[in-house]
């Protein structure tokens, strides 16, 4: 099998980092909404909406995401995604007006969106007789993102005691 050639646990590790940093970008954003709402002057409709249209666009990715991989491979699909999502990423790190922060939320919900399905088909074809241990990996590495994005949060935006 083609997929064999990346060996050992490397598509283990490669996949499920991709999946904490797409889940760390998820979560990362709702203990940044308050600031958000001071920087930009907005209401909590609007920041609402902002991240609800990151996750929209993160579900609409879904089942795209499934077929394109059926056409060319997983391989591709997982690497197109992180790479859309990195682009997402360093736009947010350009001081620039909400529009604009918003285009890059969608950006990251597109890319990172493309990744649960085509993650498991991977790691099915890799891993087939360990593959309930891998999904059971790959996926506490997504959930752990949920401890440590807010905690990046709050130690960037929390002055150090004096």
């Amino acid at each position: 099998m083609e997929l064999r050639r990346i060996g050992g646990y490397d598509a283990l590790i490669l996949v499920s980092v991709i999946w904490f940093l797409g889940k760390f970008a998820r979560y990362l954003f709702p203990p940044l909404f308050g600031p958000l709402q001071s920087t930009y002057g907005l209401s909590n409709a609007t920041i609402g909406a902002a991240f609800s249209g990151f996750m929209i666009a993160y579900a609409l990715m879904q089942f795209p995401s499934g077929a394109v991989a059926d056409r060319i491979g997983p391989v591709p699909v997982v690497v197109g995604g992180a790479s859309v999502a990195g682009v997402g990423a360093l736009a947010l790190v350009v001081d620039s007006p909400f529009a604009a922060l918003v285009a890059a939320m969608a950006v990251i919900g597109v890319g990172t969106g493309v990744h649960k399905t085509v993650a498991v088909r991977l790691l099915a074809r890799v891993y087939p007789a360990r593959m309930g241990r891998m999904l059971g990996i790959h996926d506490t590495l997504g959930a752990l993102s949920g401890v440590v994005a807010p905690a990046v949060v709050v130690a960037f935006l929390s002055p150090p005691a004096a």
